[in-house]
């Protein structure tokens, strides 16, 4: 099993597309779905519409063990698992980029702070 908060660039890709829903495929070091690469870690042109439709995310430029430092980004979201029941999942997660922080924050809140590469 691998963090979540190890993941990076097409691997990051492939569990935000298994979050989604869709049937990611990896192949040179790339995603791709219906046979198109897929990289919302970077593409903003496909990672600004799956920012737009979530919902409870919060974000910040600082690491929370170094205030002054502004090299990373930090995403959190909170997924309601029983609605009024108050119960919760809290995802924290951290990026060099808004995309990375925030695709890192979607997968944890979807399947967990564990995954298990393919």
């Amino acid at each position: 099993m691998t963090l979540v908060q190890d993941l990076d660039n097409h691997q990051i890709d492939y569990f935000v597309a298994l979050a989604l829903g869709k049937r990611p495929e990896l192949e040179n070091k790339a995603c791709y779905v219906d046979g198109k690469v897929f990289d919302p870690h970077k593409n903003w042109s496909i990672g600004g519409p799956i920012v737009d439709a979530q919902e409870n995310l919060a974000f910040d430029k600082r690491d929370p063990k170094n205030y002054n430092a502004s090299n990373k980004t930090i995403c959190r979201s909170w997924y309601t698992r029983n609605k009024g029941m108050g119960d919760f999942s809290d995802c924290l997660m951290y990026g060099s980029t808004y995309l990375k922080a925030v695709m890192r924050t979607i997968v944890c809140g979807k399947l967990g702070n564990e995954v298990e590469l393919p």
